[in-house]
């Protein structure tokens, strides 16, 4: 080649010998292009049933703290209305044992708060790890 000749000049005849380019791979390409497209296939697959399995655990765990809110809040119901029951003393009988209950005024308003406190935390931590922001979640 010579200093000013252009590099990407290419021989026409050169060309016309490599002859006829087919549109169809070879069979060695097209196993890798099926193997390919099997792979991708089964990809998808499993990405479907990781989001259904994730779905199901978070209907699983949104009923479970739910049903384990509602017992707290019975409890604290059961408790408040057994101090709201006596005047002084309220005395339950137990099959054969007797049961005095009575709380304080510092202990009930302890009681209703912590127990308020830690609903809300519980509601709110396990809501945002079912349930998290979109943008978060993306790699």
């Amino acid at each position: 080649m010579s200093p000013g000749e252009n590099p990407l000049k290419f021989d026409l005849d050169v060309i016309g010998t490599i002859g006829p380019v087919s549109n169809t791979p070879d069979p060695r390409t097209q196993v890798e292009v099926d193997s390919l497209a099997a792979h991708e296939k089964q990809k998808r697959t499993l990405e479907i049933r990781g989001i259904i399995q994730t779905l199901d655990q978070r209907k699983h765990y949104a009923r479970a703290t739910f049903g384990l809110v509602c017992i707290w809040l019975t409890c604290v119901l059961l408790i408040s209305i057994l101090q709201g029951l006596g005047v002084g003393r309220t005395t339950f009988y137990f099959f054969h044992f007797q049961i005095k209950f009575q709380l304080e005024s510092g202990v009930m308003i302890a009681l209703i708060a912590t127990t308020t406190a830690n609903i809300i935390a519980v509601l709110l931590i396990v809501m945002k790890y079912l349930f998290p922001n979109q943008k978060s979640t993306k790699p």
